[in-house]
């Protein structure tokens, strides 16, 4: 016999400095230590399961027993946790199961060696990753029947209902990947920086360095929504790099940085607006079709 697949994980990685974490020390401040044993033990139960696990009355009672809280206070600072994005809110509310972007990034590193013999699935309405985070060994699975269902539908359906529904899907993994992307950056800053630490440096013309801090990260991005502000900054970083004579002084650098960002937050929001507009031209031109057959169809 065939030993079984392995399905969850023997162990994860743990950070040192979780304690100096924001969201971990307001969970403590409200609730005390059973506060972070809880979500640690919630941890250890997600990952042994694989990247989430079903909140549901079996749990909250032997979390219970095992941690010595009641049932109802075990799913008090569950639903809290949720509220500070230490797990998916909205992933809770919806389907009753604790995971969040983080874990299921660290999931992915650390099924890689077992990804060597075959993919590895998940379902696709669990999986919050997008598909440029998601790598290429994981293999993201529809809901059971669903597949079928959208097989036969494809076959039945006309031209231009085929191009209804891609607008339709195009319009909700739009709006999908935006809620996505937005937990993940908020994920990545709070996982990865503590509020001082350094992101990046950009080079100044004394020869010294400017150092943006995740603190800076997250001002930033609350101001310029519409771009990915390290990435930009990165971009800016190696422009000055490459460009001694553009380098600013530590008097100008703030304003620089800013222009920067302006720029290149025009350039998306004209982007977004040229595709709002395209869509919107299709939209009109299938409307025109269809009211064309209409009137073909008339005696």
């Amino acid at each position: 016999m065939a030993r079984p697949i392995k399905k969850g994980l023997s162990y994860f990685p743990f950070d040192v400095d979780i304690f100096k974490e924001v969201k971990i020390r307001i969970l403590m401040a409200n609730y005390g230590a059973n506060g972070v044993l809880l979500y640690i033990y919630l941890l250890t139960a997600v990952y042994n399961n694989g990247y989430y696990i079903k909140c549901n009355e079996d749990l909250l009672y032997v979390a219970s027993a095992d941690l010595g809280v009641s049932p109802q206070k075990a799913r008090e600072i569950i639903q809290f946790c949720c509220k500070r994005s230490l797990f998916n809110d909205a992933l809770f509310r919806k389907r009753q199961v604790l995971s969040s972007v983080g874990i299921q990034r660290r999931y992915q590193e650390m099924v890689k060696a077992r990804a060597v013999k075959r993919n590895v699935k998940v379902q696709g309405e669990l999986w919050l990753l997008d598909c440029d985070e998601t790598k290429n060994f994981i293999m993201v699975c529809p809901p059971e029947g669903e597949q079928d269902i959208n097989c036969i539908n494809s076959e039945i359906n006309s031209g231009k209902s085929k191009i209804n529904t891609t607008n339709k899907s195009k319009e909700n993994k739009s709006k999908i990947n935006e809620s996505k992307e937005e937990e993940s950056k908020a994920d990545e800053k709070a996982e990865s920086f503590s509020e001082d630490e350094a992101v990046l440096t950009i080079p100044l013309r004394d020869s010294t360095y400017y150092t943006v801090t995740a603190d800076m990260v997250k001002q930033l991005s609350v101001e310029y929504t519409a771009i990915d502000v390290v990435a930009c900054l990165r971009k800016l970083a190696d422009y000055m790099h490459n460009n001694h004579s553009k380098q600013r002084d530590r008097q100008g650098i703030d304003n620089y940085i800013r222009m920067w960002l302006q720029q290149d937050s025009a350039k998306a929001l004209e982007q977004q607006y040229k595709a709002d507009s395209t869509n919107q031209e299709e939209s009109c031109s299938l409307s025109m079709l269809n009211k064309f057959d209409l009137v073909n169809m008339l005696p």
